[in-house]
């Protein structure tokens, strides 16, 4: 052992390794590179349940996807639950303990924190405790094992199980299901392969003396938000991973009730089980969920309960061109329903699934409808750099409508005609407004990758005679960043839309920022967040964006006020939206924002250079907080920092404060909570919390008569 070289690597920070053989120094090396990228983080929002009695809140439970990258094929992922509960009389995140989970000078879990599923303290070491510290102890033999579904095809035969067929795992005859064939594991032996897949140590990961143990692994749940679901036995929480499993999870106990791997990321398996270093990362069943619980009797509680149907849909993201549906109404006996096949058929402009399916019921045809809406979904090739410039897509530029149950198409917006201007693809979560208050969807609002806002109007008299081309009617309400210096704005977030009556006046504020999410690191665009206005709330206008002479054009960022360097205007003096362009170089916004008592809520990403050539570059992010009638700074000790009779008060860095989390922060979530008979609130974003805006006093307890109906007992309105 060398000293001096020991101590050299201690003063300058580093570390020192000693190899004697080339397989010694190999693992030297893989660990230095697991040490540059070893980080825990979360990108995504926590998962949280509504109250069973009262919507506008939430549980008191939160549910955390965290995510460790590694220089291989299999990262460590795992989810991990947490309580929201009082301290200092302020809503915080609890651990176990019923102590602050969080440490507000990290932004992350503290050391000393221990998650509800874990049996020991697990603090911020994300493959500790949670639901992999939960598989570890749950048998893969017996009547209690792990069931781990995937579909081969025919619909009407259900799930097929990875499971053995008889007593003797071992005997090579009847091990597993035959359809599942070795030419899917290219790289390994397929029964290995599976035995791994179901939860085997078949590789001694665990160093124990055979392979016959239990691998505690799950995979990384990167941009997936966890979903949860009110049975009346309980919650069970729903997630997907890039190893392409979707797990349901017991939520009070953490036990994994089943998981399930689409045929087409069957594959990938042998990828993981190998792990190669170096190895490119793995996508799978990455996008995010939805869930359709078909509340029925006269109160929907919120519970699963009776006759009552429970769907789940899952797209995957950069895994692939597909959307699955189940039927989750026993969560331990699900059910396969369809899935939507992207590239072929109905579905052949269908990119990567990244848009979630949104639920809601329109009229079609003279029948009301259960639905889900998406948009087309990216394509990869807006990867590509090309100096940074927006591209034409040839497939994800368009929107769907499908039957909920079936999987049918019932609509497409195709890129012709009226929809000509359909160039780009659209990877974003639409925007679905039932505007009417009549129980049907009537509006949609999406951005693209060519920096366009659309807006559809949804025919809610629909009827038999009329076309589906009649259904929706629509176009672009704003072409943003073209023949600018930023003509390469993206918008990958579902646009944040609000109802705003201020100063006389109103209108729907449509709120969307830019972003490359595909490269995070890039800084020759200068992104900005948007509010447009519209100014027509709930009627159907006569042409979309500006009318300009006789004709209607799309709004630019010259119809808007760059506010970026100004504060203090009034309505009167935006009538069309303003814009902020980011502070720093690279600053993009990767998340979508919230609008909460007349103020903007949302995080940004810097991309910067690590503090010394051994670290990462993880970059920092902000939370902004602004006015959404003028983007005028807010957070001043939590009140507007800009007078409107002295614009010498104007301070524009007053919009944002950094936040102590690492890398690419989660978008911000508002947390509404029963306190007794008060509801205390806090904003999220991922596990930090942002202080001073408050809005808990905006909520109060509701009394009313519905005259229209009068009394009724509960017996009379059992029987509607």
């Amino acid at each position: 052992r060398s000293s001096f070289l020991a101590d050299l690597a201690n003063e300058g920070g580093g570390s020192y390794h000693e190899a004697g053989t080339a397989s010694e120094l190999t693992d030297v090396f893989m660990n230095i590179l697991g040490s540059v990228s070893d980080t825990e983080t979360t990108f995504v929002a926590p998962g949280r349940a509504v109250s069973e009695s009262s919507r506008l809140t939430v549980g008191n439970d939160l549910y955390f996807p965290l995510f460790k990258p590694q220089p291989r094929a299999a990262w460590t992922g795992n989810l991990k639950r947490y309580e929201l509960g009082l301290s200092g009389g302020a809503i915080k995140i609890l651990d176990q303990s019923q102590k602050e989970a969080v440490d507000p000078a990290t932004g992350f879990f503290r050391e000393s924190a221990q998650s509800l599923w874990s049996e020991s303290v697990d603090g911020k070491e994300v493959g500790l405790g949670g639901i992999a510290g939960e598989l570890a102890k749950q048998p893969l033999e017996g009547a209690n094992r792990r069931k781990i579904f995937t579909y081969l095809g025919d619909v009407n035969a259900g799930p097929v199980t990875l499971e053995r067929r008889d007593s003797d795992y071992r005997d090579e005859v009847h091990l597993l299901n035959d359809g599942i064939t070795a030419g899917l594991f290219p790289l390994a032996a397929r029964n290995e392969v599976l035995r791994w897949a179901r939860g085997y140590d078949e590789r001694n990961e665990n160093k124990a003396s055979n392979t016959s143990g239990i691998r505690p692994h799950v995979g990384d749940p990167l941009h997936a938000t966890p979903a949860i679901v009110n049975y009346s036995s309980g919650k069970v929480v729903y997630l997907g991973t890039n190893e392409g499993f979707l797990h349901a999870i017991e939520a009070s106990s953490g036990r994994e009730l089943f998981s399930f791997v689409p045929k087409e990321l069957l594959s990938n398996l042998s990828t993981f089980y190998v792990n190669a270093p170096g190895t490119e990362h793995i996508y799978g069943l990455d996008g995010h969920l939805t869930v359709w619980h078909d509340d029925q009797g006269p109160i929907k509680n919120g519970v699963v309960d009776g006759s009552e149907k429970v769907y789940l849909y899952v797209g995957m993201r950069r895994g692939g061109r597909n959307y699955y549906a189940f039927d989750v109404t026993d969560p331990e006996r699900p059910k396969f329903v369809w899935q939507a096949e992207g590239g072929t058929g109905d579905f052949a402009q269908l990119g990567q699934t990244w848009s979630k399916p949104i639920k809601t019921k329109i009229r079609f045809k003279g029948d009301v409808r259960e639905v889900l809406i998406f948009g087309g979904g990216y394509h990869p090739d807006q990867d590509k750099e090309l100096g940074a410039k927006r591209r034409n897509d040839d497939y994800g530029n368009t929107v769907y409508i499908v039957d909920a149950v079936t999987g049918a198409r019932l609509w497409q917006a195709e890129p012709v005609g009226k929809w000509a201007d359909m160039t780009f693809s659209f990877p974003s979560d639409i925007k679905v407004l039932d505007t009417d208050s009549n129980g049907l969807a009537d509006r949609m609002y999406v951005g693209d990758m060519g920096g366009q806002v659309w807006r559809f109007d949804i025919e809610s008299s629909h009827n038999t005679t009329d076309s589906v081309a009649d259904l929706v009617d629509g176009g672009v309400m704003a072409n943003l960043g073209s023949g600018t210096d930023t003509d390469s704005i993206r918008f990958y977030n579902q646009p944040d839309v609000a109802m705003i009556n201020l100063e006389g006046e109103r209108f729907l504020s449509v709120s969307i920022g830019s972003g490359w999410r595909a490269h995070p690191l890039n800084e020759q665009i200068n992104d900005r967040f948007y509010m447009i206005r519209d100014n027509s709330p709930l009627s159907v206008p006569a042409g979309y964006g500006l009318l300009d002479g006789s004709s209607y054009r799309a709004l630019t960022d010259r119809d808007l006020v760059d506010v970026t360097d100004r504060g203090g205007e009034t309505l009167s003096d935006i009538p069309y939206g303003w814009f902020l362009q980011m502070e720093d170089s690279g600053e993009k916004i990767l998340g979508k924002s919230i609008t909460i008592n007349n103020q903007l809520i949302f995080s940004t990403y810097v991309p910067g250079a690590a503090p010394n050539a051994c670290e990462p570059e993880s970059g920092s992010s902000y939370a902004y907080v602004v006015k959404i009638a003028n983007g005028d700074p807010i957070l001043e000790g939590g009140q507007a920092a800009t007078d409107g009779d002295n614009p010498a008060e104007f301070d524009k860095g007053n919009r944002r404060k950094p936040l102590n989390l690492d890398g690419i922060a989660p978008p911000a979530i508002a947390i509404i909570a029963p306190n007794g008979s008060n509801v205390d609130s806090t904003i999220l974003i991922g596990s930090e919390e942002l202080k001073g805006i408050d809005f808990s006093r905006l909520t109060r307890r509701t009394y009313w008569l519905d005259k229209k109906r009068g009394p009724q007992t509960p017996a009379e309105i059992a029987a509607e």
